[in-house]
C-alpha cells in the first residue's frame, strides 16, 4: 500500500473529495472500459460529473433530495451518482428488474423527487411503463398531481437511438448540455456522516426495505476493499456485479476511484461477452458471486477463451472459489463477508494465506469493525469456535432502514449492533467461518448448529 493512501483521512472522506483525490492523481490513467468500446480516463470523473451537478442544478435539484437511478451498467450511471451525491443528494439505486409495482413502491417508499431511467432496455420500453403510473392532465401525462408518488418532480431519460426521451421528461443530453465543463464542483458543506444512499435488499415481509449509508461508510469500505485486493493504477478490473447493488456500486465503482484502477463493464451479466472482455483487455481482477463464476464455468464456450491474465479477485462460496483457483488459475482470489447493512463489506480473505484457509473462511474485520457470535436464543455472546447468528458493530453498520422504525428496531440493537440473520463461527485467530443462516439452523445438544453442518473449533 503506497504513503500516498495512508497519508489520507478515510474517516473523513466523503464523495465529492473523492472525485477530487482520483481526479488529482489519475487524471490520465483509464477509468473506464466499456462493452461498446468507450472509454473515459479519471479526468472524465471531474468533468462530467461537474457537468452533470451543473445540469442538474438547473432542475432544482438541491441539498438531500433523494434520486433514483434505475440503468445499466453505463459508466453514466457512475457520472450522474457522483454528481448528485457531490450536490448533497441522496442516491437510490433501482434494478432494472423491478415490476411495475416495485418501482412505484421504491419510488414512493424512498420519497424519491427525482429518477433517471433509460428510454428502452433488454426490449423493456421505459416511457410505456411510466406512462402506466403518470396520471394523465389534460391531453399531456404530467408529473404534477401525481397522489401515489407526491414527492417525484422529475423524470430524466437517457435515450437510445431507438426511442428518445418523451415530453414529460427531461433528457439526460439536454442535462449534460445545460452543465458548464469549466465550472469548479461546488462546496456544499456535506459532512462524512451525511446520507449518500439508500439501498434497497428484498424484504420478507416488508417487501423492499432501503438500508441507510453515509458517504464514508461507503468510502471506507471501498477503501478497504481495494486495498485487500491490491488494486493499483494499470489494474484492468472485470467487475461482474450491478451497479444497483452495494458489491458493485462499492466494490466496483468506488473501490477503482480509491485506488486509480480501470473498470471494465458490460451493460448486464453475460457470460461470453465477460470472457471476450477479459481475453482483449488482459484483465487481471475480476470480481462477483458465485453464481456468477458458476456460469462462466459452466459456458459452453468457456475453453474457448484465454482468461490467464487473471491473477486476482473476491468472490462468494467456498466450493466456487476452490475452483476458480484451481480451474480459472486465479491465484489470489479471496472471500469475503458482508450484507448491505455493513456498508457491503465487513470480513475479506487475506492473498497471503494459503488457499485452503481462503477457502475455508471468509476472512478477518476490517479495521474498527467488530464481529461477535451470539446465541439466537438467549442471546448471550459466544466463543471461538461456536457456531450462531454473525452481529455487526463499528463504522461501517448503516444506521437503520428508511422509514421502517419497526424493522430497524428489530434487526438492530440499542447499542447499534446489527443482527445479521446469518450463522457462523470465529475461529482463535480471529477469521469469520460462515455456516448458513439462522432460519435453517437446528437445536443439537443445545447448541445452535447450521442444517446439515457441524461446527468444528479451529
Amino acid at each position: 500500500m503506497s504513503a500516498l493512501h495512508e497519508s489520507v483521512d478515510w474517516n473523513k472522506m466523503t464523495l465529492p473529495l473523492l472525485i477530487k483525490y482520483a481526479s488529482d492523481r489519475y487524471r490520465d490513467k483509464l477509468m473506464w472500459i466499456h462493452e461498446d468500446n468507450r472509454f473515459f480516463n479519471y479526468d472524465s470523473l471531474s468533468v462530467l460529473s461537474n457537468k452533470l451537478a451543473a445540469g442538474l442544478k438547473k432542475t432544482g435539484f438541491k441539498k438531500g433530495d433523494h434520486i433514483g437511478i434505475m440503468l445499466p451498467n453505463f459508466p453514466e450511471w457512475s457520472f450522474i451518482f457522483f454528481a448528485a451525491t457531490g450536490l448533497g443528494g441522496v442516491v437510490v439505486p433501482l434494478s432494472l428488474q423491478y415490476s411495475l409495482e416495485e418501482i412505484k413502491y421504491a419510488l414512493w417508499q424512498s420519497d424519491c423527487n427525482y429518477l433517471i431511467c433509460p428510454t428502452e432496455f433488454g426490449g423493456v420500453n421505459y416511457i410505456d411503463i411510466f406512462e402506466k403510473i403518470l396520471p394523465v392532465t389534460g391531453r399531456n401525462r404530467s408529473l404534477s398531481g401525481n397522489n401515489s408518488l407526491p414527492e417525484l418532480k422529475n423524470i430524466i431519460m437517457f435515450g437510445t437511438p431507438k426511442l428518445i426521451a418523451p415530453k414529460w421528461a427531461i433528457s439526460f443530453d439536454c442535462l449534460l448540455k445545460d452543465g458548464k465543463e469549466d465550472q469548479p464542483f461546488p462546496d456544499y458543506g456535506i459532512d462524512p456522516d451525511d446520507l449518500a444512499v439508500i439501498q434497497y435488499k428484498p424484504g420478507s415481509a416488508t417487501f423492499l426495505k432501503g438500508v441507510m449509508l453515509s458517504h464514508n461508510q461507503i468510502v471506507r469500505d471501498a477503501y478497504y476493499v481495494g486495498k485487500s485486493l491490491r488494486l493499483k493504477p494499470g489494474d484492468r478490473y472485470m467487475d461482474t456485479c450491478p451497479f444497483y447493488d452495494s458489491s458493485g456500486l462499492i466494490g466496483g465503482i468506488l473501490a477503482s476511484a480509491v485506488f486509480g484502477a480501470t473498470l471494465i463493464k458490460t451493460n448486464r451479466f453475460e457470460p461470453e461477452k465477460i470472457l471476450k472482455l477479459i481475453e482483449s483487455h488482459h484483465c487481471n481482477v475480476i470480481s462477483g458471486m458465485k453464481s456468477t463464476y458458476i456460469m462462466l464455468l459452466k459456458h459452453p464456450n468457456f475453453s474457448k477463451y484465454n482468461v490467464s491474465s487473471l491473477k486476482k479477485g473476491w468472490s462468494t462460496g467456498k466450493a466456487v472459489i476452490k475452483k476458480i483457483h484451481g480451474v480459472m488459475k486465479v491465484e489470489g482470489i479471496v472471500g469475503l463477508y458482508g450484507t448491505s447493512e455493513s456498508s457491503w463489506c465487513a470480513c475479506m480473505g487475506s492473498m497471503d494465506d494459503p488457499i485452503d484457509i481462503r477457502v475455508e473462511r471468509t476472512g478477518k474485520p476490517f479495521p474498527g469493525v467488530g464481529v461477535t457470535i451470539r446465541d439466537p436464543v438467549t442471546g448471550k455472546d459466544l466463543s471461538p469456535g461456536m457456531v450462531g447468528e454473525i452481529c455487526l458493530s463499528g463504522w461501517n453498520v448503516s444506521r437503520g432502514y428508511y422509514k421502517m422504525t419497526q424493522e430497524t428496531a428489530m434487526a438492530f440493537d440499542h447499542e447499534g449492533r446489527y443482527n445479521t440473520g446469518d450463522l457462523g463461527r470465529l475461529t482463535e485467530d480471529g477469521y469469520l467461518v460462515w455456516e448458513g443462516k439462522v432460519k435453517e439452523s437446528i437445536k443439537a445438544g443445545g447448541r445452535s448448529m447450521a442444517a446439515a453442518q457441524t461446527a468444528k473449533k479451529k
